[in-house]
């Protein structure tokens, strides 16, 4: 039974560990040998130019087609007909309440 748990020990020590680096192989660039960043002239011949910027004038005014929107007061006031239908409706529901509760 210990044989077999130090063979599970040493095959997981002998695999690469999940954050170890694989050993530089003998094609790759090392860090002290310089690295050419630069693209064939080939390639670039077929890229598109990158489009110019806009800019935007910033004057502190806003723009003309803008329209205010009312405020919620507002709004509000402008439908008496629906507050007096929930203040209706409120005052069934407290009439309601103190019927339930009520120890007559």
């Amino acid at each position: 039974m210990l044989l077999e748990w130090e063979r599970k020990i040493e095959a997981a020590e002998a695999r690469p560990g999940r954050f170890d680096r694989p050993a530089a192989r003998a094609d790759t660039p090392t860090v002290s040998e310089p690295v050419s960043v630069e693209t064939p002239r080939e390639a670039r011949r077929f890229e598109r130019p990158a489009p110019e910027r806009r800019t935007v004038t910033i004057t502190g005014r806003p723009a003309p087609d803008l329209r205010r929107l009312p405020a919620v007061a507002e709004r509000q006031l402008a439908q008496p007909d629906r507050i007096a239908l929930w203040a209706f409706l409120l005052g069934l529901f407290l009439v309601a309440v103190a019927a339930g509760t009520a120890h007559a």
